[in-house]
């Protein structure tokens, strides 16, 4: 949302939020030294709003959503979505859209989800175009067509939503969704999202160059990208930059910053770094076997339903390393692990190759479908 520096002949007292129900609810205000604790930009947008300009009326709904004057959401966040929606302001559409999609403080109403989607996109904006490829692509809301995802996708790209840029490149590198394979398109997609300031992005140009995927390989542009999105803590740069590391791959091997920079990954989440983690500890590889931490990270792992990471938590209750023997437990987590597409076939591939081969990157986050590189296992102890 636009700022803007305050003029003192505009400043009017701030509205009771209880009592405000319209946009001429202006007789019920308090004074100002008792809401002490908004900022003049949001002073502003209030003053504004209720004075009926529609985009800070949209600013002051999104603002309710998202609870900053908790708890007034619902019904009030709603009526000024509503108002600035009906003055053509897109993004309240799409605000408002969201909120009957997710039932948020109003009941919940799919079908008015998609209208208001529909309505912003014939204004142009490129967020509902992409909310509406995902509606299309899972069936939700509307009748499932891998065709109308890829036609709105297309129009969100071309509106430059980042997301949607992001995705499509992942569907040309996979040859995924009906989009024939493409590498050099894929590249091309992540490198003009990653040029506006997508994070995940700059990680895919990074990690394009390392492994010269639709463009030469270029290790020094590979880093470049690498640590510019490590620069906005992305646990994706910190893990393949583990990977580069760990492997010496266009660096010098330097397996302790390697695990440096899993640990970074492992703390924002990242289930390949937390698995990784793990087995180096497990291993002793590089510093002192731990089994307690190693099955706390290989746990976290397996509990965000990676699948090798499933496995080998299964083995270890099996066999007793770093837990207490559990039969019944480890081969629970090993059906887990096949249900997710890791079996003990992939495990014996991954352990005879050790860190021999990289394996094809592959689709893993259902909604921003970004996509990683998944190194072997690092060999551990039987």
């Amino acid at each position: 949302m636009p700022t803007k520096k305050r003029k003192e002949e505009d400043k009017v007292k701030i509205p009771d939020f209880s009592k405000i129900g319209k946009p001429d609810d202006l007789k019920f205000l308090p004074d100002l030294e008792k809401q002490d604790y908004l900022n003049d930009f949001v002073i502003d947008v209030i003053t504004e709003a209720l004075k009926g300009d529609a985009f800070n009326q949209y600013s002051l709904g999104y603002l309710m959503r998202q609870e900053i004057f908790h708890p007034y959401v619902g019904a009030n966040a709603k009526h000024w979505l509503e108002s600035a929606s009906n003055q053509g302001v897109p993004e309240a559409m799409v605000e408002l859209a969201d909120m009957y999609y997710e039932g948020d403080g109003i009941r919940q109403n799919k079908k008015k989800a998609v209208a208001f989607y529909l309505k912003a996109a014939k204004e142009g904006d490129g967020d509902a175009d992409f909310k509406l490829a995902n509606l299309y692509r899972v069936g939700d809301g509307v009748v499932q067509s891998t065709a109308r995802s890829i036609e709105w996708l297309l129009r969100a790209s071309d509106r430059n939503c980042l997301d949607a840029q992001h995705m499509l490149a992942s569907f040309y590198y996979a040859g995924d969704m009906g989009v024939e394979q493409d590498l050099q398109l894929a590249f091309d997609w992540w490198e003009r999202a990653a040029k506006e300031g997508h994070v995940p992005s700059m990680s895919q140009i990074g990690l394009c160059y390392a492994f010269g995927d639709g463009v030469n390989r270029n290790f020094d542009l590979a880093l470049k990208w690498l640590h510019k999105a490590e620069n906005y803590d992305s646990d994706d740069a910190f893990y393949w930059l583990g990977v580069l590391y760990f492997n010496g791959i266009g660096v010098t091997r330097d397996e302790l910053k390697a695990v440096d920079y899993w640990q970074k990954a492992a703390l924002n989440g990242n289930t390949f770094a937390q698995l990784y983690l793990g087995l180096c500890y497990l291993n002793g590889e590089i510093f002192k076997e731990d089994d307690k931490t190693a099955i706390k990270w290989i746990t976290l792992s397996a509990e965000a339903d990676y699948g090798m990471a499933q496995y080998i938590l299964g083995q270890c209750y099996l066999d007793g390393i770093g837990v207490k023997v559990d039969k019944k437990k480890g081969n629970e987590l090993i059906e887990q692990a096949a249900t997710n597409g890791y079996t003990k076939e992939d495990y014996e591939f991954d352990v005879s190759n050790g860190e021999k081969t990289v394996e094809q990157r592959g689709i893993t986050d259902e909604v921003s479908r970004e996509l990683c590189k998944k190194l072997n296992e690092i060999s551990r102890k039987n």
